[in-house]
């Protein structure tokens, strides 16, 4: 699991699952101060382990694997600098009168969590809940606060203004990354040799690769005759494809391609195959310039987080190293 889990991830987790920790010196009463946010938000020590231990179990629920030592570390530090950032936000969202959560809206991200999380089984949520200690009410406070950050993120979002040369200048050092290849192949299945030791789907591939030779033309109805892949049915098109995607022997075949070229054999893990490159996008088009414009916001929404969190005082009493 890279870096256990990201920091927007368990933020998110944080906030639809389990409830903030306490305020009230009352309720705190025993526990230990691990950071405290301008002298008036105490995050402790036994609320961190909690959720640290919820989530662990949510991971182990979901991919049914246990963390490694060396992620359940960085799992943990992750988990305070969330929590921290999850505190701040909360408290700039609630200062924004702009902003409006319905109890419909609650209600409709309660029904969708038991649906996504639990396949709509009530009683599986309800156990998870006992399992977690966590009252429905609670958990329902924390969807609402959920919302109400999400929104505040949001709006963040919107304004933050991406000038269209920045996309552009990302897009022409990034190109390869978005470049699409429009592709039909031929494939023929590796085979375990025989007892002569003959590799029978290399023999295959050739005699397929001299009918091109002689006629390239019918590169679709040969793969519709003789390919092994599923894309046979469609002629061997498979569509527009990004070299990240593909096979890396396939992929280095592919790069070096020109438009209405077929390529020597070449062989991957799956077997043999013979590529045909119909076309090549490399222009920036409007779905590219809305990711790309998307993950510069994302971007930048990491620097607008680091200058709410300087506005105010964090204090942390219990470091992890």
């Amino acid at each position: 699991m890279k870096k256990a889990l990201t920091l927007i991830l368990i933020l998110s987790l944080f906030s639809i699952l389990w409830t903030n920790c306490s305020k009230s010196k009352v309720q705190s009463s025993g526990k230990t101060p691990m950071v405290v946010i301008d002298d008036s938000i105490t995050i402790y020590k036994e609320d961190i382990m909690n959720k640290f231990k919820n989530i662990k179990a949510f991971y182990a629920l979901i991919t049914r694997k246990k963390m490694t030592p060396k992620d359940s570390i960085a799992l943990l530090k992750n988990v305070i600098d969330a929590d921290i950032l999850f505190n701040i936000l909360r408290v700039e969202a609630e200062k924004d009168t702009s902003l409006h959560i319905t109890d419909s809206m609650v209600n409709a991200e309660v029904n969708k969590f038991i649906l996504q999380h639990f396949k709509g089984d009530t009683t599986a949520f309800k156990n998870y809940l006992t399992k977690t200690k966590t009252t429905f009410e609670e958990f329902r406070s924390s969807i609402k606060t959920n919302l109400l950050v999400n929104k505040y993120v949001e709006k963040l979002k919107n304004e933050v203004k991406i000038d269209s040369n920045v996309v552009k200048n990302y897009y022409n050092k990034h190109k390869n990354e978005y470049k699409m290849y429009h592709v039909s192949h031929i494939l023929v299945l590796k085979k375990k040799p025989d007892s002569t030791n003959i590799d029978s789907a290399l023999i295959k591939i050739k005699n397929i690769q001299k009918m091109l030779k002689k006629d390239g033309s019918n590169f679709s109805e040969i793969a519709q005759k003789y390919s092994e892949g599923p894309s046979k049915v469609k002629g061997g098109d498979i569509g527009y494809v990004k070299l990240k995607d593909l096979d890396r022997n396939f992929a280095k075949a592919l790069d070096t391609m020109k438009v209405g070229e077929i390529s020597d054999i070449v062989k991957t893990i799956y077997g043999y195959h013979i590529i045909f490159l119909h076309d090549i996008k490399d222009s920036l088009d409007n779905k590219t310039y809305a990711l790309i414009s998307k993950r510069l916001k994302d971007q930048n929404i990491n620097a607008i987080y680091d200058k709410i969190k300087k506005r105010h005082k964090i204090d942390i009493k219990i470091k992890i190293n």
